[in-house]
């Protein structure tokens, strides 16, 4: 009792000392204020955090809120915080630091490796690009993997043309690269060391990926020779230094001649005394890289074969991704015509609506030429049959298709949650593991489309979903998805892992040539001893791959479960294997025996790094189409800078590599860019290509009108009379 009075006033005590405290911490952080700006401007961490959320997907006008209602979150007051504006201005810095960095990088990287390619969106062609350099010896290279690597994809990012040609991607790339190192010189820090031009970048360029489109062997033709005019222009300055310093009197000749030149080139002195310094000094440029270019050409051929031949080096490489889709096309072609070369039952034809009543309202043994039309535009087999599988299970459409009953179906079938692949919007790989996926769960496939006919008010199925019930109960299509199924489990995931391991920085494309024949050696293998994927318990060591692991044993299994009852199975699957394996030789040509890469020495490997697909360009089309959903709005300008920030680490270049006063030299820059109206020229240049396209197309249309009325003989008069 006595203990109990004792403690009961400290306990009292405490209380208050308690409850005093945390008045005096409440208080404290009601008034804990604090300021994001420097002087007039928002501070360099602000800005940096700007560009975070930006990268995060938050919109402009939700920044500002954002920043403060998680500073209200921790007690502290802001006095401002950033508006849309000026949001909006911070990312265009980080888009023209970007731009310093890739050529930064340049500057020191042994090898550039260029990839790029092009989308259409709303009728606009967009053209993307990228570098692969070496990025070891950079202070600023942080990567998140404990052995970080050697190189790294840098986003040049997206620009839309008037065409998709190869000489207007040249030209725009071109226009590209002066942009760039036009932001490198203008930062302080950076312009203190030798300036970085066009022609060094260019020069530095040893390797392209693309995919395997005409366009882009040829865009890598005339880069190659964008890149020997560069090796000529240096070579002639370098003489032109000579010839300075030994022969003064030459240098001052030629020097006149290039004045007079230019002079007579624009008109005569009468008309180059009326133009500006800056017109003058512009020509004069040009004629100055032209006597270069003369003289780099005479010094060219004095140099050795090997000295020629590192100069033009520029080893071009397919998608290895394109190889294998292209592949799985020409297997399915040559596997489709096998039924009617053996005088076989073919695959069922999956009618539309109205080429289903024209073919059922014909009378027999008497063909119509549209019956015959109706016959020639449908088609059947595996591919056609899995892109109407993909419109019902998983149409890109989430209002079309049957989408979530498919899915929960599915869950309570298979006892987990079993998502169709995305057939629907062309992704890669689709085809094979669609098949599988549907092989390995037929009878599930087969209770779900019953399902659907009796889930409706009035029982039946609409003429898509009637195609995908009978092809799930044709034999020779059951055919040629078993078929796929095995090729996309052995062949197809195997070599994807082999292409894409550790990320598209790890992975030389150059160095996969014995990877490509040994998809050919084990292709012919199979070929030759199908049984290694038909029969039930046969090595997976041996019909895989390299030995790969296989993802799912279960479509293997319920392959093999179905064999017997497929008569036709090892000649389709020979047959797909022989056009799979005349398309993969035809697709990796640039690795045959005795080509350019066949005879590139271990160390020239080592120095010329590609990666081995295209990845990096179709994952920033597609990113492409996505923010532009998101903000319909959006300058490309915006979005460059944003996908650039997030996928080059510029924050991480901007606190190591740029002093404060470089970023105060990108606050004038971004307004400058922002006020220069480059997204409305943009879309002006787009508009006049289209109107050039248009009136050059009526005038030729004209034209060929006019020697058809020519040629039948008619007289004008005549021709207008019978259209009153």
């Amino acid at each position: 009792m006595r203990w109990r009075r004792k403690s009961y006033p400290l306990q009292q005590q405490n209380g208050r000392l308690q409850s005093r405290l945390k008045n005096s911490l409440n208080q404290t952080k009601c008034h804990r204020k604090l300021s994001l700006k420097y002087g007039s401007f928002f501070s360099f961490k602000a800005r940096s955090l700007v560009h975070r959320l930006c990268c995060l997907n938050i919109p402009d006008v939700t920044i500002g809120k954002v920043i403060k209602e998680c500073a209200g979150f921790f007690g502290i007051t802001l006095n401002n915080v950033p508006s849309a504006r000026t949001c909006s201005r911070i990312m265009i810095e980080a888009g023209i630091a970007a731009e310093a960095q890739i050529v930064e990088v340049a500057r020191n990287a042994k090898g550039i490796a260029y990839s790029g390619d092009s989308t259409q969106h709303k009728h606009i062609d967009y053209h993307g690009s990228h570098f692969t350099m070496d990025t070891a010896d950079l202070p600023h290279n942080s990567t998140p993997s404990p052995e970080p690597a050697n190189h790294k994809t840098f986003f040049l990012g997206i620009e839309s043309l008037p065409s998709h040609t190869s000489t207007q991607q040249l030209s725009n790339f071109q226009k590209k690269l002066g942009r760039f190192c036009s932001s490198h010189t203008s930062l302080p820090s950076l312009r203190l060391a030798e300036e970085v031009k066009p022609d060094d970048i260019l020069r530095a360029i040893n390797g392209m990926v693309s995919d395997h489109a005409s366009d882009q062997k040829r865009f890598a033709e005339l880069l190659r020779n964008l890149k020997l005019s560069a090796w000529y222009r240096e070579l002639g300055r370098e003489y032109w230094d000579w010839m300075g310093a030994q022969a003064n009197c030459i240098a001052a000749a030629i020097a006149q001649n290039e004045q007079e030149h230019s002079i007579m080139q624009v008109g005569g002195y009468g008309v180059w005394s009326s133009l500006s310094e800056a017109v003058q000094a512009e020509v004069l440029d040009r004629t100055r890289l032209d006597t270069l270019e003369h003289l780099g050409k005479v010094r060219y051929h004095f140099l050795s074969e090997e000295e020629k031949c590192a100069m033009l080096q520029l080893i071009w490489i397919g998608c290895g991704m394109h190889k294998d889709l292209n592949t799985v096309k020409g297997g399915h072609e040559c596997m489709h015509a096998m039924w009617v070369k053996e005088g076989q039952v073919a695959p069922i034809k999956f009618y539309n609506k109205s080429n289903k009543n024209i073919v059922q309202n014909s009378p027999d043994g008497v063909p119509l030429a549209i019956s015959e039309q109706a016959e020639s535009d449908s088609a059947g087999g595996a591919v056609k049959f899995l892109q109407l599988a993909g419109a019902i299970f998983r149409n890109k459409n989430d209002k079309k298709g049957q989408q979530d009953a498919y899915n929960w179906f599915m869950e309570e079938e298979c006892g987990q949650i079993q998502q169709f692949p995305n057939i629907s919007a062309v992704r890669y790989g689709t085809f094979g593991t669609g098949a599988a996926h549907i092989i390995a769960d037929l009878d599930s496939y087969r209770k779900f489309m019953i399902n659907v006919s009796y889930s409706k008010e009035k029982p039946g199925l609409t003429n898509i979903e009637r195609n995908v019930s009978d092809g799930l109960e044709d034999i020779p299509t059951l055919t040629e998805l078993c078929v796929h199924a095995l090729y996309s489990e052995f062949v197809s995931q195997p070599l994807v892992q082999e292409l894409r391991a550790y990320g598209i920085d790890r992975v030389n494309g150059v160095s996969l040539g014995p990877l490509h024949n040994a998809v050919l050696t084990h292709l012919s293998k199979i070929q030759d001893n199908p049984s290694l994927w038909l029969t039930p318990g046969s090595s997976f060591a041996d019909a895989a791959l390299k030995g790969t692991r296989i993802s799912n044993t279960r479509a293997i299994e319920a392959v093999h479960k179905l064999t017997p009852g497929l008569p036709h199975i090892t000649d389709a699957l020979i047959a797909f294997l022989e056009g799979a394996s005349e398309t993969y030789t035809r697709f990796s040509m640039e690795f045959a025996k005795g080509g350019e890469i066949d005879s590139l020495t271990p160390e020239e490997i080592e120095r010329i790094f590609i990666p081995s697909t295209n990845d990096a360009n179709e994952g920033a089309l597609g990113q492409l189409r996505c923010m532009k959903r998101l903000s319909t709005r959006m300058t490309q300008m915006k979005l460059n800078a944003i996908q650039m920030a997030k996928r080059n680490g510029v924050d991480g270049f901007i606190v190591g590599s740029l002093s404060d006063e470089d970023q105060k030299a990108l606050l004038g820059l971004a307004r400058q860019r922002d006020m220069s109206g480059q997204e409305r020229e943009r879309k002006r240049e787009i508009w006049e290509a289209n109107a050039k396209k248009v009136a050059d197309s009526q005038q030729k249309a004209e034209i060929a009108k006019k020697k058809g009325k020519d040629k039948a003989g008619e007289p004008q008069e005549a021709v207008r009379g019978r259209h009153l």
